[in-house]
């Protein structure tokens, strides 16, 4: 999944930033910063990884209310389906 430099979701957009950071509570590898309106990515992260832990970080910004467990639920099941069925939503 090619990931954009800026991703627009609901009212905001947000740019994505990449570098190396890790902290306890981000073990995916990305969080969302709401009051910058920044989406962060480690830039070590496997091109698979990288795109689930994008969709992990969307989905918050479409709801702010979903815990983590929820997130990762949806953003890893959203991505097998999308890699299983080689789903192209460009065409």
């Amino acid at each position: 999944m090619k990931i954009p430099k800026k991703v627009k979701i609901g009212a905001n957009t947000f740019t994505i930033k990449r570098g190396s950071f890790r902290t306890e509570s981000d073990m995916d590898g990305g969080f969302l910063e709401y009051e910058t309106n920044i989406l962060f990515l480690a830039n070590d992260l496997p091109e698979t990884r990288e795109a689930t832990i994008f969709l992990h970080e969307v989905l918050h910004g479409l709801n702010i209310y979903l815990t983590e467990e929820q997130a990762t639920y949806l953003s890893e099941g959203l991505m097998q389906i999308i890699r299983d069925n080689n789903l192209d939503f460009r065409k």
